[in-house]
């Protein structure tokens, strides 16, 4: 079981960095079983976009705590 501890802090860049970072975790777990046969059309379709949704949120936060300096 995730353990969400890391997400109860007071510092928002903290809660970022750890954020960023089960982004990226979840990323890496479903891209590779992308275009591989294994799911219909429809689930590969649904899969994909959440796996870009999941990738541009990373983005973003990355890009925010690079923009504080923060990373």
């Amino acid at each position: 079981m995730e353990d969400f501890e890391k997400y109860n802090s007071n510092s928002s860049s903290e809660i970022l960095i750890a954020l960023a970072t089960d982004l990226g975790n979840m990323a890496n777990a479903i891209f590779p079983k992308l275009d591989c046969g294994y799911f219909s059309e429809e689930e590969e379709k649904k899969l994909s976009f959440y796996y870009q949704q999941i990738a541009k949120m990373q983005k973003t936060i990355i890009a925010q705590l690079r923009e504080r300096g923060e990373i």
